[in-house]
């Protein structure tokens, strides 16, 4: 499988969907709806980084949850501000991003 293979629906684990569906250039947050009582039960908190702070949050959390389903659902929409931290991206960002994912 490869995201363009996720078919909506489909329960499976969070850990497959990490090894299967993940797409670190789509991390974001706001693509996922989590209940509140897994993110309670599971201590999942931001961490506090400059940036891409959703990018750790979302591994955590795919690899805590015992299941994850695909939703051919738009419930967010992203307005793409090209002067954001994301939107002004740069190797040297990336390298940080990298080093934030190997020590956690």
């Amino acid at each position: 499988l490869t995201n363009k293979d996720v078919i909506p629906g489909v329960i499976k684990s969070g850990a497959d969907a990490f090894a299967y569906d993940y797409d670190p250039n789509a991390s974001y947050v706001y693509v996922n709806l989590f209940r509140r009582l897994f993110l309670q039960s599971n201590s999942l908190l931001f961490v506090r980084i400059p940036f891409a702070e959703d990018v750790l949050f979302t591994v955590h959390s795919l690899l805590k949850a015992e299941k994850f389903m695909v939703v051919p659902t738009i419930f967010y929409v992203y307005r793409r501000n090209d002067t954001s931290a994301m939107g002004t991206m740069n190797a040297a960002k990336l390298k940080s991003i990298n080093v934030v994912m190997s020590e956690s």
